[in-house]
């Protein structure tokens, strides 16, 4: 087998790009608490509703999450690096501009769209570029870069607190802009990288000699499956079934004499638009989208609104920053090691994925009741830290599990959507409930209760089977029929249509099966087969 032994692959300029992602994210962590906190200011600012002005704050995060399709796109079409760049000044333009609105409609457009858009733009591309760079080290370097945001939530909350007790607000929000700028510049360190693209010890060793009486055609210039039999040698009548998987290496599409044929779909066959639709057509990615959906608003509830739930229980806000260092630490404590963990247990993740968010749900459930005072949000921000700190690590690895590497930035965008919709939905609920009942006692059992049905709707996943896709490894090889079998043509149909194991490699001459090879790895194994019984 091909290893993954390249200089920007577990080694060299992958850990600098692992780097900047870890500097990105921790930015990305700092904007995220920055949203409750510039959202007491806006209570005593402006005169509005609770649910309104909670709003603005749930688009500003909402985007960072709801545009993740339109990230995963450009990530695609033009780079990540390019993506990243453009979503940070729209960021840092979106703060600039929030911090001179004079009432809440151009704070809502500034402060909660424009940064929305900017910080959707550059964060999945911040997520997914890390899993290109690594292969044996993947989960953990993906462990890594998500405990990031713990590292942000330490700061955070000591900086915005800093900036605006000695400046005021507005200009604390104008400097956080230029703050958030410098993701621009990290940007720079992502050079383009393809993951596609062939080992190079598939692709810069010399071919092995092809077994006697073999003639190795030239692929036509559509080397689909669907336009193979337009370009085959004389001796092979017809090639029956494909590969299952969307994307492979570009070996394109050759046949070897009438008894042999090695074809490989090429990466630009699929559209990207194929792409979405085959992803959409998993029942996976619908399970997974309905539970990051329900996740995502019950715990949006808790981002936005916890600075304002620790007031209403009569917490000073200057006593929050301890609190969210406590949290900080222990996401980030929890995440690098899940993701040492994780590694070792690759067939157990939905299982942790369903544990964590039980968990999750029961601690948000039993805030109202048990989180009164100072020291019990210290208690309280341990365990969210504790529990949701793995959460969100895990959806990566789930993700390339199922749908595969290719097509990872596309699928973490879709689910970034379903994400950013929570955002946006449970914020503003969440904020009314306080004006009707003039507490967020209600607010968190509704949080809570969201988390527990999206915990629910993970063992749709664990018990039904058939929502699981096979693997790549599982392709399974058809029987193909050449054209000296003389067979009727109801019989070859019907032959044609088998599937078998792998048969054993032929004896040189008179076998009328025809082998199919998918890789570098099967052509050599049949041509060894071939010299050992010639």
């Amino acid at each position: 087998m091909c290893d993954n032994n390249r200089r920007d692959v577990d080694g060299g300029w992958a850990w600098v790009a692992l780097v900047a992602s870890v500097a990105n994210l921790c930015l990305y962590a700092c904007f995220v608490v920055s949203v409750g906190l510039f959202q007491v200011e806006f209570f005593e600012t402006f005169s509005g509703s609770k649910g309104f002005i909670a709003l603005i704050g749930a688009l500003a995060l909402s985007g960072q999450t709801m545009l993740g399709p339109v990230a995963g796109i450009l990530s695609n079409l033009l780079s990540p690096r390019v993506t990243i760049m453009i979503g940070s000044i729209l960021l840092s333009l979106g703060c600039v501009a929030g911090s001179f609105s004079e009432d809440l409609i151009a704070l809502l457009v500034a402060f909660g769209l424009l940064t929305g858009i900017g910080a959707g733009l550059s964060y999945t591309p911040s997520v997914t570029i890390v899993s290109t760079y690594f292969h044996e080290y993947r989960v953990v370097a993906n462990g890594i870069s998500l405990a990031a945001p713990g590292i942000g939530v330490l700061i955070g909350p000591y900086l915005l607190r800093w900036l605006i007790g000695a400046h005021g607000w507005r200009y604390a929000m104008s400097i956080f802009g230029c703050i958030l700028a410098q993701t621009c510049v990290l940007a720079c360190l992502f050079f383009p990288h393809d993951p596609s693209v062939t080992p190079s010890c598939c692709h810069k060793r010399r071919p092995p000699p092809p077994p006697p009486e073999t003639k190795l055609l030239q692929p036509p210039e559509d080397r689909s499956l669907s336009r193979l039999k337009n370009a085959h040698s004389p001796g092979v009548k017809e090639m029956v079934g494909s590969r299952t998987a969307m994307h492979v290496s570009e070996f394109g599409s050759m046949l070897l004499s009438n008894s042999v044929v090695w074809t490989v779909e090429e990466v630009t066959s699929s559209t990207l638009r194929q792409r979405v639709k085959q992803l959409l057509s998993r029942r996976f990615m619908w399970v997974m989208c309905l539970n990051q959906f329900l996740l995502y608003a019950g715990f949006s509830i808790n981002t936005v609104l916890f600075p304002s739930y620790a007031q209403s229980v009569g917490v000073p806000i200057n006593d929050l920053p301890p609190i969210y260092l406590v949290y900080g630490i222990t996401m980030t404590v929890c995440r690098i090691a899940g993701g040492f963990i994780f590694s070792r247990v690759p067939n157990h993740l939905l299982k942790l994925f369903f544990c964590f968010q039980v968990a999750v749900a029961f601690v948000l459930f039993l805030l109202p009741i048990y989180g009164t005072s100072g020291d019990s949000l210290f208690v309280y921000k341990f365990l969210v830290g504790l529990t949701y700190g793995p959460t969100f690590l895990l959806v990566t690895p789930i993700l390339i599990h199922h749908v595969g590497l290719d097509d990872l930035s596309v699928a973490f965008g879709v689910i970034m959507l379903c994400c950013g919709l929570g955002y946006v939905i449970a914020p503003p609920i969440g904020g009314m409930m306080y004006d009707v009942f003039g507490s967020y006692r209600v607010t968190y059992y509704i949080a809570g209760s969201t988390i527990g049905v999206a915990a629910l709707s993970l063992l749709l996943l664990l018990l039904v089977k058939d929502l699981n896709p096979p693997e790549d490894a599982d392709v399974k090889k058809e029987i193909l029929l050449s054209a000296n079998q003389k067979d009727s043509d109801n019989a070859s149909s019907d032959t044609q249509n088998e599937t078998v194991k792998e048969k054993p490699c032929m004896n040189g001459g008179g076998n009328s099966q025809v082998h199919v090879i998918y890789d570098v790895e099967d052509l050599r194994e049949y041509i060894t087969c071939h010299n050992r019984h010639s």
